[in-house]
């Protein structure tokens, strides 16, 4: 008996010293860019890390739960973290992040709210939604549901920081191949390199395969987002709509549901008194055309570029926000 005694404290402390080993490699390698402002796999300006591509439903939450909070997050779609760069918003907003998740579900938009309502600042929240995030399209892994509440969130950090699972994190920062080219800032932008022609023409025909029609019952993760926001300044906008993503919904007979969306999000917005601005329908970036490339205003059918996404920040008035 005492010889099993003595096994089964050997075994425990070497689970604890390896725990305590892979939390310790973890932290100082920082393979979801967390805590750290230069990790050792960081190359230059842009971090080119597989984990943060595939994995920003961990990534993005960590960040925002473990860095200094900002004064300013954006909130959207990849359209939202391939378009509007932090560092270019008015100083009155910084710093500021971008939270743009990958293929942004409206259900997802409540969790979001909690978290940043967890903590003091920001109080600044800009929403750019995109009308695919109010359909039926099936997300593989939406947000944790850890991120709800206070003890889900510290969960949600052990879990993702403090264990084993970390350490293949680690490998992936280190040596796992990236997703696709460009690179992702501290702040959250990605930087996004131009696109040739193959690759936009067969977005374009993903775009026209996964076009589905408004779901109305989505608004509820608006309303319920906002209401939660509702002591934040908050300004809300509808993303700009390239002339060949225009074509789609003609093509598939939706132009009458991305009318009944525009008109749903606005009286939402109206109710709960939040700044409204419909960009889908200003022509004056049409310049791109899915078989030719990405053009100087659109990676794209869906991604604008920056120099658009300056334009979104001047027509929402983001520096005069708090003052209506």
């Amino acid at each position: 008996m005492l010889r099993w005694t003595g096994f089964i404290r050997v075994f425990l402390v070497a689970i604890v010293a390896g725990v305590a080993s892979a939390s310790a490699l973890s932290l100082l390698s920082d393979p979801y860019w967390a805590f750290r402002s230069d990790p050792p796999w960081l190359r230059g300006s842009y971090a080119t890390n597989r984990l943060l591509d595939t994995d920003g439903r961990l990534a993005k939450p960590l960040q925002f739960i473990l860095r200094p909070p900002p004064e300013t997050v954006l909130l959207g779609s990849s359209v939202m973290y391939r378009g509007l760069d932090p560092s270019t918003l008015p100083i009155s907003r910084t710093p500021a992040y971008n939270f743009g998740l990958s293929a942004l579900m409206a259900y997802e938009l409540p969790t979001l709210a909690r978290l940043i309502v967890s903590r003091p600042s920001p109080r600044t929240i800009v929403i750019g939604l995109d009308y695919f995030s109010f359909t039926r399209f099936p997300l593989a892994a939406p947000l944790s549901p850890d991120l709800d509440t206070p003890g889900g969130r510290a969960l949600f950090v052990t879990n993702r920081v403090l264990s084993w699972r970390s350490l293949s994190g680690i490998g992936i920062a280190f040596g796992g191949e990236t997703y696709e080219p460009g690179g992702w800032a501290l702040n959250g932008f990605r930087q996004t390199p131009d696109r040739d022609a193959r690759l936009t023409a067969q977005d374009d025909g993903r775009q026209l395969d996964n076009l589905l029609p408004f779901e109305p019952t989505a608004l509820v993760g608006l309303d319920e987002a906002l209401s939660i926001l509702r002591d934040r300044h908050v300004v809300l906008y509808l993303s700009p709509l390239s002339n060949a993503q225009r074509r789609i919904f003609a093509a598939k007979g939706l132009e009458g549901d991305l009318d009944r969306w525009r008109s749903a999000v606005a009286a939402s917005a109206a109710t709960h008194g939040v700044p409204f601005h419909d960009l889908t329908d200003d022509r004056q970036f049409d310049d791109f055309d899915p078989q030719v490339g990405s053009s100087p205003s659109w990676f794209d059918n869906l991604h604008f570029k920056p120099a658009v996404g300056q334009w979104v920040v001047d027509a929402i008035d983001v520096a005069g926000l708090d003052a209506r």
